[in-house]
């Protein structure tokens, strides 16, 4: 054989190899679908949602609108510049390129009155794959008033399709305008920073680490409640827009950004940063003097939005709202000793056996589980009211009382060489106690159940045996 014609066949192999792939990864088409292609003979293939770019819509008697994609978003070009709510925008796109018509008659005259289709009601054409083009013309309602008639890009026949159609493709493009001020995933955010006033707060996420995922490294160094800052998250991903500036009041808009009341930055797990603005409308700019509105930007979007100013205030976090304020960290179920040192009160120790809790002082007797488990609980949720002092020194422990404390809680834990202390100094004046910890320097307020849940007496251990009932009675 020829080596050149052997090269040349194996050319043509590849290359029609390659296209069967790239083709043959499109969505196959459904029976009925009148947008289809055949590969090489080998499938009919219907139009990708995902693989279309544009949309143009054409009234009659109102502006034509056109939707585009741009890096993964749709946004509206004409007549309006906006982001296009991407739901929406694929609902429309999907009754296009899915499109099944309901009936199909070949060999009739298109131009005919009977249709509407010279002077059509609207046309729909969505660009897809670069540069192919698939459309839809909807002329008059047929008699039974239920339907259309239609034709499209691919041959010359009529069809009837679903007067449906029609209302789902016309649509104000104003409607069509994504009111969620963001798109976001909880779990694709790596980082948080969050300014507003004086508040300067950075969360970051380790996704490798499943116990504690969610760190705060501004305004200092610490542990992050999780639970809060998943839930700041969300906040930013609930906001809707109230309205939108139009073009009129952009240039005030704008300039009220010189001094934002708060601003978000995301940092998503793609690398791309998401960063969110608010800012103030001034008084005398709000048709809402009594109901007050603030102004929202994203850097994803070049329109302005108008939020509620309680959606504002509800992002407006400090670092003491997304901080872990748990006092301790253990798991109760490792505890094995616990002794509670009272300077004025009833002090006691129990400790765990084979059969259960035993108290062994002030005197040996069997334990309530019911107690113990109430003041493990206690101590597992122990949370801080305030972070009083990041790092006390003894002159501190003085002055909350904490220097010699009046309750100490000492807890072994297994696993751990060191016990678990937990002191209890001071009440403050609203009923709180000051506290700290053997993990920590720092000086916590602590609420007053602490102390009001200890027990008071042996009594409040002591394991209560029940009568057995009397079958006389």
């Amino acid at each position: 054989m020829n080596w050149r014609a052997t090269t040349a066949a194996g050319i043509v192999f590849l290359a029609l190899l390659g296209f069967v792939l790239v083709e043959s990864r499109q969505r196959v088409a459904e029976e009925g679908e009148v947008f289809r292609h055949r590969v090489l003979g080998l499938n009919l293939y219907g139009i990708d949602t995902d693989r279309v770019i544009k949309l143009h819509v054409e009234r009659r008697d109102e502006d034509p609108f056109v939707v585009e994609k741009r890096d993964g978003s749709w946004f509206i070009t004409e007549p309006i510049s906006a982001m296009a709510n991407v739901t929406e925008v694929e609902r429309m796109i999907r009754e296009i390129s899915e499109l099944r018509p309901r009936t199909k008659r070949e060999g009739v005259d298109l131009t005919s009155e009977d249709f509407g289709l010279e002077e059509p009601d609207l046309v729909a054409t969505i660009t897809y794959d670069g540069d192919r083009t698939a459309w839809i013309v909807l002329g008059g309602e047929t008699p039974a008033g239920a339907e259309r008639y239609a034709s499209v890009s691919v041959d010359d026949n009529l069809y009837v399709v679903a007067a449906t159609l029609r209302t789902t493709l016309w649509r104000d493009p104003t409607e069509l305008r994504e009111k969620s001020l963001v798109r976001i995933e909880t779990d694709d955010v790596r980082r948080v920073t969050l300014r507003h006033g004086d508040e300067h707060v950075v969360a970051v996420r380790d996704p490798h680490d499943t116990d504690r995922p969610w760190s705060l490294t501004a305004p200092l160094a610490t542990g992050a409640d999780e639970w809060n800052v998943r839930q700041f998250i969300n906040s930013i991903g609930d906001l809707r827009a109230d309205g939108f500036v139009d073009e009129d009041g952009l240039a005030a808009a704008v300039r009220s950004f010189d001094e934002p009341v708060a601003s978000v930055q995301l940092q998503l797990a793609d690398g791309r940063s998401l960063e969110i603005d608010f800012a103030d409308i001034p008084a005398d700019e709000t048709d809402e003097p009594d109901d007050p509105r603030s102004y929202a930007r994203t850097s994803e979007r070049e329109e302005i939005l108008i939020v509620t100013a309680d959606d504002v205030d509800s992002i407006q976090k400090t670092a003491f709202d997304l901080r872990d304020k748990s006092v301790v960290t253990f798991d109760r179920n490792d505890a094995r000793n616990i002794r509670v040192e009272r300077t004025d009160g009833f002090s006691f120790a129990i400790s765990r056996r084979p059969d259960g809790w035993q108290v062994e002082r002030p005197r040996s007797i069997p334990a309530r589980q019911g107690a113990v488990d109430d003041i493990l609980w206690n101590l597992e949720d122990l949370s801080a009211i305030e972070f009083v002092e990041e790092e006390a020194d003894p002159r501190k422990l003085r002055e909350y009382g904490l220097a010699v404390p009046q309750t100490a809680i000492t807890i072994d834990l297994r696993g751990r060489s060191e016990p678990l202390k937990v002191l209890i100094g001071k009440q403050t004046a609203e009923g709180d106690y000051y506290a700290t910890t053997s993990e920590s320097d720092q000086i916590v307020r602590v609420s007053e159940f602490i102390m009001l849940d200890l027990p008071e007496s042996v009594e409040d251990l002591e394991q209560v045996e029940l009568e057995a009932p009397s079958w006389d009675d």
